[in-house]
């Protein structure tokens, strides 16, 4: 058509060069730049008026410019061709110095007017940095891979082992890729049954649930394998696949055993040290405790010789007999409540937790402590509830515990008597209060007004082996505080404004309250 830019054969060429998306190149037969296309410029920043004439080793890194002539040489010589008729991945060099990877093919051509060689050349500096950055990441997931002490494997949805990680392989064996998973756990239906249960529902999440199991590694030695599971969904959310991960849970069920062992066997020496404290208690306590036993012994045998005088003489009543046999049985009753809270206190049995009231707890200590609060001329006050509150204790220990502190209150008071610098009319008292401190625990006090204790000394009170007595060893309240600890309390100590010592401690609350137990007392 006319007025058709294209209309000749080689205006139509110069268009089909320009429109390709890679570069195209023409040189002659001594490779000089013939043709020069607009996606060559782009991608080279050179204009084709610059580089026509030129030879293509301007486009060329310094590492192919020396041999570029030779090759050309060479095939010109022989027609053996190196790069003519192949494609392969080359370096190019662009107008700014900078090189990069580009994909070259070349062809070529027979006409009147010579030898003309084709390039088509694609830039691939992206993909090539994509792939780079893939090799790149795909070798950092592997060093986690690696890195990470858990079983990692991959499973088809037959159950087959894909893929796993090394320590997969070094536990269950180099045979483990390709084989059923679910033939590890021969024997073991549950396990079975939870990876069976991972298949069934393709479109839903996996049970994210864990499941333990005992299993022989490579060297023949059980460990305790906890596996995890997640599905591998398509874009259409249908199961392809499973990644199940095992963590091998053996030294932390170890540690766990270790640790209850332990627990058990130092609450067992606790308590044992606990037992010995309550037999030395008792006997600092024999001379007290023998003389209130010794009152009912001497009101028994009275009352047995009246028995005999009033059966020798014809006219006594029988109400009269019959009265006196129930003073001896009276008596007998006392003297054996004595002794029964006596070998209640000093009786060893392991630590057991109860549900006790904390009023009826006190009680207890208080008639046990009797005849030695009656023997030192002591004033007890007591500050208890006015209703039922209840903790989860031992009772023995907690008993222990007042008991103890009871005695150290006693044993302050008297030691003012043999003080000369400490005024002897001050009151010999002692106040023992129970108290609610907050919404989940109370609080028992043991308030004297002894001789309390010095300052520089409040430090090393709660030390084994630390005491304040020409006698003992030192380890009451030592064993105290473990008491009070073991039952998440605290025990601790300061003075008393008005002059003596307060040792006081915590126990939490048993908030649990049956209807009977809302009554006041």
């Amino acid at each position: 058509m006319a007025g058709d830019p294209y209309s000749g054969s080689e205006a139509k060429l110069d268009a089909f060069i320009n429109a390709a998306v890679d570069a195209i190149i023409i040189a002659d037969d001594k490779g000089c730049i013939e043709v020069f296309s607009r996606s060559a410029e782009k991608i080279f920043g050179y204009l084709e008026e610059e580089l026509i004439g030129k030879n293509l080793k301007t486009i060329m890194p310094p590492a192919y410019k020396a041999s570029h002539d030779g090759y050309i040489a060479n095939y010109r010589a022989t027609g053996q061709p190196k790069i003519i008729g192949l494609g392969r991945l080359v370096k190019a060099q662009r107008k700014d110095g900078s090189v990069f990877p580009i994909e070259l093919s070349v062809g070529e051509a027979k006409t009147s007017e010579g030898v003309h060689y084709i390039g088509i050349i694609r830039d691939v500096s992206e993909r090539m940095a994509a792939e780079k950055e893939k090799t790149a990441l795909l070798k950092k997931n592997q060093a986690i891979l690696a890195s990470i002490p858990d079983l990692i494997v991959e499973l088809s949805v037959d159950n087959k082992v894909v893929w796993a990680n090394q320590k997969a392989l070094d536990f269950f064996g180099s045979s483990f890729e390709g084989s059923c998973f679910i033939t590890l756990f021969v024997g073991n239906k549950e396990v079975q049954h939870h990876f069976e249960a991972m298949m069934i529902a393709k479109t839903n999440p996996i049970n994210p649930e864990s499941i333990e199991h005992w299993h022989s590694d490579q060297q023949g030695e059980k460990r305790l394998l906890v596996w995890h599971s997640q599905a591998i969904d398509d874009d259409g959310g249908n199961t392809t696949g499973v990644i199940v991960v095992g963590r091998d849970k053996t030294a932390d069920f170890q540690a766990d055993v270790d640790l209850k062992k332990a627990e058990s066997e130092a609450r067992d020496h606790r308590d044992k040290l606990a037992h010995v404290a309550r037999l030395s208690t008792l006997g600092e306590m024999a001379a007290s405790i023998a003389h209130e036993v010794n009152q009912p012994l001497t009101a028994i045998s009275t009352y047995a010789q009246a028995s005999r005088r009033l059966l020798s003489l014809s006219d006594t009543k029988t109400e009269v007999i019959s009265d006196t046999l129930q003073k001896i049985s009276d008596q007998a009753q006392r003297a054996g409540d004595i002794i029964h809270r006596m070998r209640k206190f000093v009786k060893y049995k392991s630590s057991m937790m109860e549900r006790v009231d904390v009023n009826e707890l006190i009680a207890e200590v208080l008639r046990l402590m009797e005849p030695d609060i009656n023997s030192n001329n002591i004033e007890l006050e007591h500050r208890l509830f006015q209703h039922l509150v209840f903790v989860s204790v031992d009772p023995v220990q907690i008993q222990q515990v007042v008991l103890n502190l009871i005695r150290n209150a006693i044993e302050s008071i008297d030691s003012i008597a043999s003080d000369t610098s400490t005024d002897s009319s001050n009151s010999r008292k002692i106040i023992l209060q129970a108290q609610v401190t907050s919404v989940s625990d109370i609080e028992i006090s043991v308030t004297d007004s002894g001789i309390g204790v010095e300052e520089g000394l409040t430090g090393e009170l709660f030390n084994p082996f630390f005491t304040t007595k020409s006698t003992g060893l030192g380890m009451g309240l030592s064993i105290c505080q473990s008491i009070i600890v073991a039952h998440r309390g605290e025990l601790k100590y300061c003075p008393n404004p008005t002059g003596g010592a307060i040792f006081y401690f915590t126990l939490p609350l048993a908030l649990e309250v049956n209807e009977s137990e809302v009554e006041d007392v």
